[in-house]
């Protein structure tokens, strides 16, 4: 059976982004570290990696809620940021 490793990705504060992970990362949680937001996510593949998109939502700010998974919440200096995996297509 293969170990999982759980790495981080400091996430850029803006709307939506691409993140570059093994394939079949899975997230685990968002978090302030040093001032900067981080995704933290465990994997066991060494071979092959893909693109997946995250969608940052402030506090009090609207959006649309389709095909996305919620992942956490984090508190970054005096703002509140909400993070969530957008699915390509409703996959």
């Amino acid at each position: 059976m293969a170990r999982e490793i759980i790495w981080k990705h400091e996430l850029i504060i803006t709307d939506s982004q691409g993140v570059y992970v093994p394939l079949g990362a899975r997230f685990l949680a968002v978090g302030n570290q040093s001032g900067k937001l981080m995704l933290w996510f465990s994997h066991t593949n060494q071979r092959g990696r893909e693109d997946r998109f995250i969608r940052i939502v402030g506090t009090g700010n609207g959006f649309e809620s389709n095909n996305l998974i919620y992942i956490g919440t984090a508190q970054v200096g005096d703002f509140v940021w909400h993070v969530f995996e957008e699915l390509a297509n409703g996959a």
